[in-house]
């Protein structure tokens, strides 16, 4: 299922840390594979390497394809290892009991293909670039930050009308994986090598996650593919400064997904043509944003006759106290008039 505010309460902000209660199914089982994988790794140190992603290895002698979904699980970091349980977790009490475990689970595994696909050409291009052979036999990417980041996209689509609390600090939902991922590249700024092995998954999985709740993911109560609301568009996640760019990069996915035919294989339309299912996504999001825009006017509307009411009690006492002093100074309308003097006679 989705989600879409339709009220002034359900954009109200949320409090991220309180949202929900325990551990969900789905983070409990990823959260035990993540932590064993560590353990294994911290007590024998090749396992960590045999479960990365290695390309010279993945394709090739002794061709380790579960690579490319293992490499997301393993963690070389104590700290990252934490930082990526903690995100797991707290996102998971929203998404999973609104999605469900199934899509849930089917949303990680996307992710984690994905983003181990192309990392794994990454290596090939950076190979054919360099000729060293350094890239495909004796580096491996890994860590679970692309998955994580992802999760965050995700979260941000649900909420993309919605602001986050955390403590008495407010943002937007819309800009919370643009500052993870910039919190994620500054390690990797400072020369971390454990950053750096996680960087090509954590740029291909925050796009993953985009790409398939962009286009591919059915929504079941707008009977839609994909969204095309533009608040979700690749655009939001950079700095208006690289619009230009950005933008002609979602123009080109979003042209390329159109013209191959990928729409037809996904949801209800799939034995439709291509353009019935565009037809559908553009004809549901233009009622999906007026929701939100009425929903975003009376949100507006309740905090303005709030303010206006608060200001109106302050006022009160104020003015009834001007009114009492005001009154001495005014004649008395139960006095008696002063009665003329009599005119004296000549």
């Amino acid at each position: 299922t989705d989600m879409l505010p339709t009220t002034a309460q359900d954009l109200a902000p949320i409090n991220l840390i309180g949202q929900g209660t325990g551990v969900t199914r789905i983070a409990k089982a990823v959260s035990v594979l993540l932590i064993t994988i560590y353990v294994f790794g911290f007590i024998y140190q090749p396992t960590s390497f045999l479960l990365s992603l290695v390309a010279g290895r993945t394709f090739g002698p002794p061709f380790l394809l579960f690579n490319i979904f293992t490499a997301s699980f393993v963690e070389i970091s104590v700290l990252s290892l934490i930082y990526n349980l903690v995100l797991l977790n707290v996102i998971s009490r929203t998404l999973e009991p609104i999605w469900g475990s199934l899509e849930f689970f089917r949303f990680i595994l996307i992710i984690d293909v994905f983003a181990g696909v192309l990392s794994y050409w990454l290596s090939i291009f950076i190979y054919m670039v360099t000729l060293d052979e350094h890239i495909l036999f004796n580096y491996g990417w890994c860590g679970f930050s692309g998955i994580a980041t992802g999760l965050l996209v995700a979260l941000k689509h649900l909420n993309i009308e919605r602001e986050i609390q955390i403590g008495s600090r407010k943002t937007s939902f819309k800009y919370l994986p643009s500052i993870v991922i910039a919190f994620e590249v500054l390690p990797i700024m400072l020369g971390a090598p454990e950053a750096k092995a996680a960087l090509p998954l954590l740029v291909f999985g925050t796009f993953g996650s985009w790409l398939y709740l962009r286009f591919f993911k059915f929504y079941p109560l707008r009977n839609q593919v994909g969204d095309l609301n533009p608040q979700f568009g690749l655009d939001s996640f950079f700095p208006p400064f690289l619009s230009p760019i950005v933008n002609w990069v979602g123009n080109l996915t979003y042209n390329t997904v159109g013209l191959t035919g990928l729409w037809k294989s996904f949801g209800p339309e799939s034995s439709g043509s291509h353009d019935s299912s565009l037809s559908l996504s553009a004809r549901s999001v233009d009622s999906a944003d007026a929701k939100r825009r009425r929903a975003r006017a009376a949100l507006a509307l309740d905090k303005r006759l709030e303010q206006d009411f608060n200001t109106k009690d302050k006022s009160s006492p104020s003015s009834s106290s001007d009114l009492v002093a005001v009154e001495p100074s005014s004649p008395s309308l139960s006095s008696p008039a002063p009665s003329e003097s009599p005119a004296s006679s000549p």
